[in-house]
């Protein structure tokens, strides 16, 4: 685990506050958990983050609005695991809040049960 956090601090070098990478990455997991809670109560079969964020949108659990942030943030949490060095300053304290806001957010919306 030091030997992967070693090399990803080396690549990103200071542009990232130390540990904000780490924040981010855990409340981004605490909302994807919960997308795929909620789409799993929809359709027991959904395997990425990204079908789930699709099948909510679909079945109006997930408005329009909400559904353009939440794939922004899957885009640059994406960019902060596979090419964190191209992450701009500042980049990621925008990230760590609204996916705070959002998970508040999806927290606070009941679960339907299954409908397929």
């Amino acid at each position: 685990m030091q030997a992967l956090c070693d090399g990803i601090r080396a690549e990103v070098g200071t542009e990232v506050e130390a540990g904000q990478l780490g924040r981010f990455l855990q409340t981004w997991s605490k909302l994807e958990g919960r997308l795929m809670s909620m789409a799993r109560q929809r359709r027991n079969r959904v395997f990425s983050v990204r079908e789930a964020i699709d099948l909510l949108a679909q079945r109006s659990a997930l408005p329009a609005s909400l559904k353009e942030r939440v794939d922004s943030l899957r885009q640059l949490r994406n960019i902060a695991v596979h090419r964190p060095a191209d992450l701009k300053p500042g980049q990621l304290n925008g990230a760590l809040s609204e996916t705070e806001e959002l998970l508040s957010l999806m927290s606070s919306r009941p679960d339907k049960s299954a409908e397929d």
